[in-house]
């Protein structure tokens, strides 16, 4: 996985949602959420066929949710995801490609984990399926981030802060993993 650097700043819950861009063949977009010195905390994976939530802790992932899209993504798809995290509970839709917000949103999955519950940074990047090919480069763009914090379930109140950041499109390589050896 390769996690790219971005605000500091403490976020525990909240709405966050993104236009993400699969580029190239077998990459997973990654939106790391409540991650803590950056060690531990949740991640979503966007791969062509859906999302998957888990929570990450060193090399350990732990599935907590997943859901399929009704149509799987090609390669240089864009598609909106959206994860609302209160508390315990997870929600994560797809929607039309917007510059902000969720429009026509179509429910993931929802899940309920209190594994990390401390505010943590947002963090985007990629995160490649462990069986993925060797000295192949990954390539995932994000655009038009939206954060609201405190998440409201009904309306955000006027003390929200609204964070959306739409600066050119950013595209995400991860650099070609290594071969793996074997010992005789």
């Amino acid at each position: 996985s390769y996690r790219c650097s971005g605000p500091q700043d403490l976020i525990d819950d909240m709405q966050l949602s993104v236009n993400v861009t699969l580029v190239t063949p077998d990459s997973c977009g990654a939106i790391w959420f409540r991650f803590v010195n950056n060690l531990e905390g949740y991640v979503l994976r966007v791969c062509s066929g859906g999302v998957a939530l888990g929570t990450h802790s060193g090399s350990s992932l732990m599935p907590v949710g997943s859901g399929s899209f009704r149509h799987p993504l090609s390669d240089g798809m864009t598609t909106r995801v959206e994860i609302i995290a209160d508390g315990t509970s997870m929600k994560v839709a797809q929607c039309d490609v917007s510059d902000r917000g969720c429009v026509h949103r179509q429910q993931l999955f929802e899940a309920s984990d209190g594994t990390f519950s401390a505010p943590g940074v947002v963090t985007l990047g990629t995160f490649e399926d462990v069986r993925a090919a060797g000295g192949q480069t990954y390539k995932v763009r994000f655009d038009n981030v939206q954060i609201l914090t405190p998440y409201e379930p009904i309306l955000p109140s006027p003390s929200a802060s609204t964070s959306t950041v739409t600066p050119p499109a950013v595209d995400v390589s991860s650099p070609p993993a290594a071969p793996s050896s074997s010992s005789p």
